[in-house]
């Protein structure tokens, strides 16, 4: 799989999403990809195998059955407050984002 991006991920939610990267601007990767393959006299539109076609139509509910194994923690607003307090937030602030 070839992803074509101006800002390629290579790992996204600890998985690998693609073969390989081309840092580009999609649609003009795109154009320069086909105007290359009909230089080079190459027809096709498109290819997919049985098997391929049989991977996308099972996984298309669950794409990614990887399950996620985070830590749930539950803290109270007033232990929250005070975490927040301690690090320097203001008293007054209204959310924290933790990460």
């Amino acid at each position: 799989m070839v992803r074509i991006d101006t800002q390629p991920r290579g790992l996204w939610q600890g998985l690998r999403t693609a073969d390989l990267h081309v840092q580009a601007d999609a649609r003009a990767a795109a154009e320069a990809i086909v105007s290359r393959l009909q230089e080079k006299w190459i027809r096709r539109r498109g290819w997919r195998s049985n098997e391929i076609a049989a991977k996308i139509t099972t996984t298309a509910e669950n794409p990614d059955p990887k399950l996620y194994m985070g830590t749930l923690i539950t803290l109270q607003i007033s232990e929250c407050r005070a975490a927040a307090i301690a690090i320097g937030c203001p008293k007054k602030c209204d959310q924290v984002s933790v990460r």
